[in-house]
């Protein structure tokens, strides 16, 4: 009974982790997405930059997520409990955004973002809730 209660409780933890940086990869989007707005109506290159740097860091933020997400897999697998994710966030509109820069470009990089901040809420929301399932598993000693 005690093994299995720490082999829950490794896994909420992972989850923790994950939740956590799936959040910080929200924010960076959420961020990256607000800049992009303002990109759309006439920001030029210092809001094209900023929002890029904002970019950069949320795709950081995915592949801590998605290293996380793997942890907490392993775990859940430990528990007969099953959990896969994968996050994705294309590169290329970095090139087509500053490299060719109008409105459909914005556009175009937009819509990337709202998938990706799609894909991290969902996730999110996932875990969120495998973590609430395992917690209620925990028997008291």
């Amino acid at each position: 009974m005690e093994d299995y209660n720490r082999e829950i409780r490794e896994a909420i933890q992972a989850g923790k982790k994950a939740r956590n940086a799936l959040k910080n990869a929200a924010e960076a989007l959420k961020s990256a997405g607000n800049l992009g707005i303002l990109d759309m109506i006439g920001g030029g290159f210092l809001i094209s930059s900023a929002k890029h740097s904002r970019l950069d860091e949320a795709r950081d933020y995915m592949g801590m997520a998605q290293y996380e997400l793997q942890n907490f897999s392993r775990e859940l697998r430990d528990v007969q409990m099953n959990g896969k994710y994968q996050l994705e966030f294309d590169g290329m509109t970095r090139f087509l955004d500053v490299f060719c820069d109008n409105i459909f470009t914005d556009v175009l990089v937009q819509s990337r973002i709202r998938e990706a901040q799609s894909q991290v809420a969902e996730a999110g929301r996932e875990v969120q809730n495998i973590i609430n399932n395992l917690e209620r598993l925990i028997e008291p000693v």
